[in-house]
């Protein structure tokens, strides 16, 4: 009886089960470490992203801001308040640029003007002064102390509101029955904090829009 040889050859072993993990492991951490190279190419990109440092801001320039969350005005630079208010509500930085300093440096620095509202009222004499002096401005008026009148007045007539500046004291009852006003500008130049207070008691007490 002649028994039949078996010629078939050997079938190659399979990776086990163990091995498998192991390469699929292997080639996650590569693809991983390559997106976290890429995200920080992206980031170092972002840094040394050229800023520009604006010499007014207002209304209109925080308009043209898309992403942004900072935005740097020159050492020397102008910022409206109603830019302030636009600033604060959308969670902008202002950020101040010091005398010689680079744009980049300034924008590095954590100064903000965009801070909470009792933050501005400790920072802001005039403010301090109406809370101490209990001076309750209406929602529907606004009263603004400002070092550029014009530039406040022109901002807050672009956002619909009948405004007015204020140089001295008589100013008030005579624009008060000309123009019933409802923002009223007063000129820091020409009005000291205590002028500027009493006017704006004034204003209040009188009920002027």
């Amino acid at each position: 009886m002649i028994e039949a040889k078996d010629t078939t050859e050997p079938t190659q072993a399979l990776p086990d089960a163990a091995r498998i993990r192991e390469i699929a492991r292997e080639v996650v951490r590569r693809l991983a470490s390559a997106s976290n190279l890429a995200d920080a190419d992206a980031a170092i990109a972002e840094s040394v992203k050229p800023t520009t440092t604006h010499r007014l801001i207002t209304i209109e320039t925080l308009e043209g801001l898309v992403d942004e969350k900072s935005i740097v005005v020159a050492s020397q630079g102008v910022v409206t308040p109603a830019a302030k208010e636009e600033a604060l509500r959308r969670g902008i930085e202002i950020v101040r640029q010091s005398k010689g300093q680079s744009s980049s440096a300034a924008a590095s620095k954590t100064v903000t003007e965009a801070a909470s509202a009792s933050e501005r009222s400790s920072a802001d004499p005039f403010e301090q002064q109406l809370t101490r002096r209990g001076i309750q401005i209406p929602d529907d008026l606004t009263i603004v102390w400002s070092d550029t009148p014009a530039v406040e007045v022109f901002e807050q007539i672009r956002s619909g509101r009948r405004a007015v500046m204020i140089s001295q004291w008589g100013d008030i009852d005579r624009f008060a029955k000309e123009f019933s006003p409802d923002a009223w500008v007063l000129d820091r130049e020409k009005l000291t904090l205590s002028a500027a207070v009493n006017a704006a008691a004034r204003i209040v007490k009188r009920g002027a829009r």
